[in-house]
């Protein structure tokens, strides 16, 4: 996997996570945003991952060159 093609996969998974923290956060009250939070809890935190593996993949990358 080249760097650009990291770049742009990482990229793609940040937009997506504030895609989602921007639809969370745009409640019109706290008790509809714990429940929107609640519903995306899991998917929020496997796109952290997949970024941190990611960032990795990228690191490595760096150093190979």
């Amino acid at each position: 996997m080249n760097e650009k093609c990291l770049l742009d996969r990482m990229a793609k998974v940040v937009s997506e996570i504030q895609r989602i923290n921007l639809w969370i956060d745009s409640a019109t009250t706290n008790h509809v945003a714990r429940q929107r939070y609640k519903k995306f809890k899991a998917t929020l935190q496997e796109l952290v991952q997949q970024h941190k593996g990611l960032t990795k993949k990228y690191e490595f990358l760096g150093r190979e060159e």
